[in-house]
């Protein structure tokens, strides 16, 4: 109890300090021509002004610089997309699974009403076999559509002679192969249906860190950013 107490007590703190922060609107410090320049010039070194909202503005929103969902994400934001998106019984959940680097599972959890995509839910661990991954599912309690796994999920173990799509099937998730793609035409996909994406902020909250954070890699001796993600634990 007296941990969480502590816990509860530096998160207002911080909530208190970031809310006393001074962005350049309250400082009037630079002139509006000036920081016009400086936000053009991040453009286009950048490919977006994540930098300049970060600097000028004090925004804790805003993806890192290089982020491949930057300007998707703000305005997810700025449209109140992030939010609180609530679990409906009546329509079945889909789930998005993919097995990334240093073993981590990630998997969002969808459903579709209407137009929009509704992120509801969002689970990641590492270490960690199908049967955990199967009892999960059974906590969450949702109401299942389709589990959907990238093309990998048919290649099978050296230790078990079986792929993981046969061994997800014993344990009762049946998944559907989601067709191959490039990375770009993938991140370009990704891209163009975010408008119409809504999360929930509360249950997303790790996955969008990592949507945010998912980001080209930077040269420091060219001062540029290359044409490939940095690969860290958003890869996944």
């Amino acid at each position: 109890n007296h941990a969480y107490q502590i816990h509860e007590l530096a998160k207002n703190d911080l909530k208190t300090w970031f809310s006393q922060v001074l962005t350049v609107d309250d400082t009037k410090a630079i002139p509006r021509d000036v920081l016009e320049q400086e936000r053009r010039e991040i453009i286009r070194l950048n490919g977006d002004d994540a930098l300049y909202q970060q600097e000028y503005f004090c925004s804790f929103t805003v993806p890192l610089a290089g982020a491949y969902y930057a300007n998707q994400i703000q305005l997810a934001y700025a449209e109140g997309r992030v939010g609180n998106v609530p679990y409906e019984d009546r329509i079945p959940v889909d789930t998005w699974w993919d097995l990334g680097i240093n073993d981590l599972m990630a998997i969002w959890f969808t459903q579709s009403v209407g137009a929009e995509l509704r992120l509801i839910d969002y689970y990641q661990a590492t270490g960690e076999g199908l049967p955990h991954y199967a009892g999960m599912l059974k906590e969450r309690g949702y109401v299942y559509g389709t589990h959907n796994a990238p093309h990998d999920i048919v290649v099978k173990e050296l230790g078990t002679g079986k792929s993981r799509l046969e061994a997800a099937k014993l344990l009762g998730i049946k998944f559907r192969i989601v067709p191959r793609v490039g990375l770009m035409d993938g991140i370009d996909c990704t891209r163009s249906m975010f408008r119409k994406c809504w999360f929930d902020a509360k249950k997303c909250e790790v996955g969008l860190n990592a949507l945010k954070n998912y980001r080209k890699e930077y040269d420091d001796q060219r001062k540029t950013f290359l044409d490939h993600p940095y690969h860290d634990w958003t890869s996944n």
